[in-house]
């Protein structure tokens, strides 16, 4: 295995871009070698930035790259699938953005062709790597407020300019598979699953309050869920927030209560009464954070540089393939429920 690992991006927008400036930040481990997009202006903005890379239109001509180690898949949501089963037949790892796919399908599919190839497919889920959620993570296994028994999570922000716009892809029915929930209720499913375990149950709605674009999705959404271990969530997205974008978690336990807020300063509120010196108060512990935009490079650079030393050392990712197809699962079983107006259930393996 050489030095560097070769990285490509295939798709230059926002994630593309986020994508490039990461692997230029973990340079002991990976170079940006290529780049692909059909769009010739955002192949021109990255050509600025990134002058050492390879630029092509064509995806496929990137794929035959004999010396290109690793695909980044950051392209609309219905073809991830596609060209990161593509990228592994190629013999390349893969890191995919989120969601993995738009179907269940199409999610087994890029599991068993990772499985099949050897090569390693890991979902770019940036949030489970945000430093907060690994000291939530912490604090929860240490008891430090019991047993949860109620978690109220919400993101949103203004995504109005895209759900106006029928070219935009962004919350296209077909091309997004869906509109806020699949975009970013995805992500808060990932981050409920890692915090609580599986989700087993899901009831709510999901619509489009907003855009006069019928082929969009829903630009509002609530659910209700329950989790395997008993606890209940309450989860809300919105793509029609007249403010920053953010995201916030409250969680509620037998023993105490953990507060989050990605546009505090400093992010979390812990309030236990478990025996100690902190007991009874409200503390909020020290975590590496930036508020909005700032926690995307941070998170970014986190999950890029994990996919990198997962190939190094032969490791199974976190986030692999597996779990983003769980919380693909959940966002599905959410949008059944709210077409249907009933409770639907997981039937768990």
């Amino acid at each position: 295995m050489p030095m560097r690992l070769r990285a490509a991006i295939v798709g230059a927008g926002n994630a593309g871009n986020w994508h490039a400036n990461s692997v230029k930040k973990c340079p002991d481990l990976c170079e940006l070698a290529a780049v692909a997009d059909l769009d010739e202006r955002r192949l021109k903005r990255l050509k600025k930035k990134h002058p050492e890379a390879r630029f092509f239109a064509s995806y496929q001509d990137v794929l035959a790259c004999p010396d290109i180690d690793a695909v980044h898949v950051c392209l609309p949501h219905h073809l991830h699938a596609r060209v990161s089963i593509e990228a592994l037949e190629a013999g390349k790892h893969v890191l995919c953005e989120k969601p993995i796919a738009t179907t269940l399908e199409q999610a087994d599919a890029m599991i068993e062709t990772a499985r099949r190839t050897g090569r390693t497919l890991m979902i770019a889920e940036n949030q489970v790597f945000l430093p907060a959620h690994r000291k939530i993570k912490e604090l929860l296994e240490s008891g430090a407020i019991g047993e949860p028994k109620l978690i109220i999570t919400y993101e949103g922000g203004s995504e109005v300019a895209s759900m106006s716009d029928p070219c935009s892809w962004k919350s296209n029915i077909v091309e997004g598979g869906g509109g806020v929930w699949m975009d970013s209720g995805i992500h808060r499913v990932a981050v409920l699953q890692y915090l609580f375990g599986d989700v087993v149950s899901i009831c709510g709605t999901a619509e489009r309050l907003y855009s006069p674009v019928e082929t969009k999705g829903d630009d509002n959404c609530a659910f209700s869920v329950r989790f395997a271990g008993g606890a209940l969530g309450a989860v809300a997205c919105s793509f029609t927030v007249a403010s920053e974008w953010n995201n916030s978690l409250e969680i509620y336990g037998t023993k105490g209560t953990i507060l989050e807020n990605h546009n505090w300063e400093r992010p979390l509120r812990v309030f236990s009464t478990v025996p100690g010196p902190d007991q009874g108060r409200w503390i909020s512990p020290d975590v590496e954070h930036r508020v909005y935009p700032g926690y995307y490079p941070l998170t970014f650079e986190a999950e890029v540089r994990h996919f990198y030393e997962c190939i190094r050392h032969g490791r199974q990712p976190w986030f692999s393939g597996e779990q983003a197809r769980r919380a693909l699962e959940v966002v599905l079983m959410g949008y059944e429920a709210s077409r249907t107006g009933v409770t639907v259930y997981r039937h768990m393996k």
